[in-house]
């Protein structure tokens, strides 16, 4: 449909700060756009705000506050 949904996007602590996630970003921003989506949801940890820069960088922007999304920590998502 023209809604994709980017579920997880994780990079194993040791690797972070190279770019990695950016990577992996684009490739599925690249591959929503093949399939045909207008749109792209995620949520991000309220916490992790070099998540949140990296997604606003490519122009994602908030749209809501999730409460007790994570159920491992009840921290609310973005």
């Amino acid at each position: 449909g023209e809604e994709g949904h980017i579920t997880t996007l994780a990079v194993d602590p040791l690797y972070q700060r190279r770019k990695i996630g950016e990577r992996i970003l684009l490739v599925l921003l690249e591959e929503a756009i093949l399939r045909g989506a207008s749109h792209l949801n995620l949520e991000v940890r309220e916490s992790n705000r070099a998540a949140q820069n990296l997604y606003r960088k490519y122009g994602f922007r908030e749209a809501a506050i999730r409460k007790n999304y994570y159920t491992d920590s009840g921290e609310n998502a973005v």
